[in-house]
């Protein structure tokens, strides 16, 4: 993991998909990533955000390390065509090696969610300390619609809010709103249309520029504890059951085509 510099505040490509900027003198790092429209976690985003991510070596000063997606919405999830099973053994064990780097990180993370946030979108946001909502965002793991599961969603959302309620949300498939995010206790942060930028730079203002790094820092990875042991424990397990049994079955692959050619699925239950 390689962090941009820039200077002077000024946003740093790391590659044409993801920016890096600095603000509140150091203490918040910002990372944008997406093309503006669907945000789309592909393998190249996915290889730019794990670069973008602070090394141990950091500076001292790093407080907070946010995601956001460029644009209406924080993104609409990992690559359709890359799961396909020519591409989805590499970029699946990719995205869950971003999924362990955020987890593992030793400064806190947040991430801003406007519009939808979906698939592997929300898997990434889940990965964070504490997601900010605005009320009328989306927030889904879609993945069985088209014969699928979302693995990282598996592991991370039971650890944020409890097997009965993550299964809800993985077995049906099912869009909730910022809203209900928040009163599941996915969303920590709750902001009106138009609002979250303004909450966000409240809530920076009164919980992390006040505060020690080092204090900060140790807060974040105790906390996290019950993520962090959930990616490590099972998050390899998962991913097989979806690389050597979901991928490779028909209804797998049916489900990934018949939604890249605009049609409805032929399940064959195999």
């Amino acid at each position: 993991m390689r962090a941009a510099t820039n200077e002077g505040g000024a946003p740093a490509p790391v590659r044409p998909t993801v920016r890096v900027q600095y603000e509140v003198d150091g203490a918040v790092m910002r990372i944008v990533f997406g093309d503006g429209r669907a945000n789309i976690l592909d393998a190249s985003t996915i290889d730019a955000l794990r670069d973008a991510l602070p090394e141990e070596g950091r500076a001292p000063a790093l407080r907070l390390v946010v995601l956001e997606g460029d644009g209406r919405d924080f993104s609409f999830g990992a690559s359709v065509a890359e799961h396909l099973p020519d591409a989805v053994e590499a970029m699946l064990p990719a995205f869950h090696a971003l999924i362990s780097d955020l987890v593992h990180l030793d400064v806190p993370t947040a991430a801003l969610v406007r519009g939808r946030c979906l698939g592997g979108g929300l898997e990434l946001a889940a990965a964070c300390d504490v997601i900010f909502a605005e009320s009328t965002s989306r927030f889904g793991q879609p993945e069985v619609h088209l014969g699928v599961f979302a693995p990282a969603g598996s592991v991370l959302l039971p650890a944020r809010i409890g097997h009965a309620r993550a299964a809800d949300l993985l077995l049906t498939g099912r869009t909730i709103d910022g809203s209900e995010a928040h009163h599941l206790g996915l969303a920590a942060v709750l902001a009106e249309p138009g609002e979250l930028a303004a909450a966000f730079a409240r809530w920076v203002g009164k919980y992390i520029e006040p505060r020690s790094a080092v204090a900060l820092s140790a807060a974040a990875r105790a906390a996290r504890r019950p993520v962090r042991d959930a990616v490590d424990r099972h998050l390899a397990t998962v991913e097989t059951l979806y690389l050597d049994e979901v991928a490779r079955s028909a209804d797998g692959e049916e489900g990934i085509r018949s939604f890249l050619e605009k049609r409805s699925p032929r399940w064959t239950h195999r």
